[in-house]
């Protein structure tokens, strides 16, 4: 055996032991749905959003964390694994649909065990949404999606830091999109006891329609919102994405010509592909751009 026959020989055998190239990307969330509160007036949409949620994140290839009805620890502790989750490469989603306080330029989130009896309270008994925006920085991830279906009335009674109805717009990590169920300072529509509530289930339904890029499903379903609502509810995104990002690809369609002149096939769009140009893949970001976007979410 001559060294040609050794050296191809050698070159089979190193791709044959070497280890599977691993998915570019792995998507992760943390949704939580709260309604079944102890102090506070009980909501009747947060555990089903969740749980619809769940099922349609998991359907497009999220690894997902759960929380329902949960106590302040709990919350604490799902931000913890979640933000554990996500690495360079990864796409980072969380969703919350429950009460949410704003106080002076802070968000809360309000756990179903949270004492509240005024604002000044809400630094020990509630999770500020900056802990979850902290929980995703060091990841360095493609992307990160924060969701909060927590624009309502605010349900303290008595007075403290400067508290008003809804949620404000909150400083987040580098490439992400936060989206809110209303505009700042205003208040979201529950939807029928058990069913979902309005924006979640629009957005629901956004998310099932392929071919969408992350800002048209936002901009589809608040569009859906405000017309659902008569203009009274309307939709907020905040965003400096830095690539395209699908939730769900379109169909199939034919192959691109790369550079070299080989063929790239599509992805499946119910796959992760392992080829980020491939056009349909699930990887989403790529041709790279520069967007930032403060405003409506509705299209005019």
């Amino acid at each position: 055996m001559n060294w040609v026959h050794l050296l191809v020989l050698a070159v089979g055998l190193a791709f044959a032991n070497a280890p599977a190239h691993a998915d570019p990307e792995r998507r992760v969330a943390l949704i939580i749905g709260n309604d079944a509160y102890k102090g506070l007036k009980r909501l009747d949409n947060g555990v089903a959003d969740a749980r619809a949620m769940a099922a349609e994140l998991k359907a497009l290839g999220f690894e997902t964390i759960v929380k329902t009805n949960a106590g302040r620890k709990e919350m604490h502790n799902a931000i913890g694994e979640f933000g554990g989750k996500l690495a360079s490469g990864s796409v980072g989603l969380f969703y919350y649909a429950g009460h949410g306080i704003q106080s002076g330029d802070k968000n809360f989130l309000i756990p179903v065990d949270a004492d509240l009896q005024s604002e000044d309270d809400l630094d020990a008994d509630a999770i500020d949404v900056g802990k979850v925006m902290r929980a995703m920085e060091p990841a360095r991830n493609k992307l990160n999606i924060v969701v909060l279906d927590a624009c309502r009335d605010n349900p303290l009674t008595k007075g403290g830091r400067s508290g008003t109805r809804g949620l404000a717009v909150v400083q987040a990590p580098t490439g992400p999109l936060v989206a809110y169920a209303t505009g700042p300072g205003k208040v979201a529509q529950d939807g029928d006891k058990g069913a979902n509530g309005v924006y979640t289930g629009e957005l629901l339904k956004a998310l099932r329609e392929p071919g969408l890029k992350i800002e048209e499903v936002f901009k589809r379903a608040g569009n859906a919102v405000r017309e659902r609502t008569g203009g009274r509810q309307v939709p907020w995104t905040q965003a400096s994405l830095q690539g395209d990002f699908y939730f769900r690809p379109g169909s199939a369609a034919a192959p691109v010509v790369r550079n070299d002149g080989g063929a790239r096939p599509r992805c499946r769009p119910d796959a992760p592909c392992r080829d980020l140009a491939a056009p349909g893949c699930a990887a989403g970001l790529r041709s790279p751009f520069g967007q930032s976007l403060v405003g409506p979410a509705a299209v005019p």
